[in-house]
């Protein structure tokens, strides 16, 4: 049996200095992507710094939407169903 889902992605635009540069090179209206499956966001997931002063160490990360971060930002939100097949169905 299959059942949909719904995946959704957050693109952002933070204000922190390494978006703006970033930002600068890309001249894109977003410049972070991250991944939900819940409409309210409770888990948010991305690939971003593990530690919030060194950029160069990154992994995937769980969002925090609420922080300073998100709330200075400029987020677009797209939902995608998409069809999940139940196990053992090829």
């Amino acid at each position: 049996m299959n059942k949909d889902i719904q995946i959704y992605i957050l693109l952002s635009s933070r204000r922190t200095i390494v978006t703006k540069m970033i930002g600068l090179y890309t001249r894109a209206p977003y410049n972070h992507a991250s991944i939900a499956f819940d409409s309210e966001l409770r888990e948010v997931y991305s690939f971003g710094r593990k530690h919030p002063l060194i950029p160069v160490f990154g992994g995937i990360v769980k969002e925090n939407i609420h922080s300073v971060v998100f709330e200075k930002a400029t987020c677009a939100m797209k939902g995608i169903n998409k069809t999940k097949a139940s196990p053992g169905i090829i």
